[in-house]
């Protein structure tokens, strides 16, 4: 596996544990969260329409 220049210089932060190095601007911070709470909101959707089939498939066979 290749690491870009970015991705080996915060390895190397985290091995000499130097949090303070290891820093994300509020843009960052923002984008991790909405990526993060848009990948969670389409897993429930998943999951919703699951179980929906689930029931949908019970009713036809009752």
């Amino acid at each position: 596996m290749k690491y870009t220049d970015e991705e080996l210089e915060l390895l190397d932060a985290l091995e000499q544990k130097k949090p303070e190095t290891i820093a994300f601007d509020n843009e960052e911070l923002k984008t991790m969260a909405g990526d993060t709470l848009e990948y969670l909101n389409e897993k429930k959707q998943i999951s919703i329409n699951l179980k929906r089939s689930d029931l949908d498939f019970i009713k036809q066979r009752a």
